[in-house]
């Protein structure tokens, strides 16, 4: 999966064996399309099923792939890079579901 990944992107930061992070930064292409590309090619040479989110930051990101796999009729593409969009997907979901703050604010709200 590595593989298929730098050779689409500038660089790629390996999170765990399973998540990876793209640096879109400096591709002037359409950053849905690309990662859709991505998907698709990750599926057909490494014959794995995958989601990609899209954001401003990681947990941005993280939060887009976790809405691009529960939609299950998309695209499994998300892009939160909007504003708008991004205040929509992020509304109603609570601290704890937030990646970087999950089990540490669950401990801290239980021990107020």
């Amino acid at each position: 999966m590595y593989d298929v990944l730098v050779e689409n992107v500038p660089r790629v930061f390996t999170y765990s064996i399973d998540e990876m992070f793209l640096d879109f930064a400096g591709l002037t292409t359409d950053r849905e399309a690309r990662a859709a590309a991505i998907r698709d090619n990750v599926r057909r040479i490494a014959k794995i099923p995958t989601c990609v989110g899209i954001g401003p930051t990681k947990t941005i990101a993280k939060r887009a792939n976790k809405v691009a796999k529960q939609d299950r009729k998309g695209s499994g593409v998300c892009d939160l890079s909007d504003a708008d969009t991004r205040l929509k997907a992020c509304r109603d979901i609570d601290l704890s579901d937030v990646w970087g703050l999950g089990r540490a604010w669950r401990v801290r709200r239980c021990n107020l």
